[in-house]
């Protein structure tokens, strides 16, 4: 419950960080270097937000800063990023768990839900590039 709620605070603090307190000196910074804040039309957020949070190796912060600057409406941001960081948060705890009991079978069981999680962001993935590759001309 508790990684619930930090969870929930984390993603809201970092979007709303990004999206008005930290957004000018982002873009000045950015713009200093010929960049500029990332767009994501209102049409694709859910693609773009789902595609982001199933990356891996891409940290929760950015992750949280990248769709902030962008813009995306945070209750769409919210109700994706949420229960994809939680399915992590669950396996990991109950990982954390198992090895704090030494119970092996906990452990199993949690390393169980980390390959599921892991096959299910290799699924949603390969789902989501398919859908954003262009058509191959032939």
């Amino acid at each position: 419950m508790l990684s619930a709620f930090a969870l929930i605070l984390n993603q809201t603090v970092g979007y709303w960080l990004a999206r008005k307190w930290l957004r000018q000196p982002i873009e000045s910074w950015l713009r200093a270097r010929g960049k500029s804040a990332p767009q994501i039309p209102e049409a694709e957020e859910t693609l773009w937000i789902l595609l982001l949070r199933v990356t891996p190796g891409v940290p929760l912060f950015v992750q949280n800063y990248l769709l902030g600057l962008a813009q995306v409406r945070f209750v769409r941001y919210l109700t994706i990023s949420f229960p994809v960081q939680l399915a992590y948060a669950i396996a990991f705890v109950s990982l954390g768990h198992a090895f704090k009991d030494s119970n092996i079978w906990r452990g199993m069981l949690a390393v169980s839900g980390l390959a599921a999680v892991a096959v299910a962001v290799l699924l949603v993935r390969r789902h989501l590039d398919r859908k954003l590759r262009p058509p191959a001309q032939g």
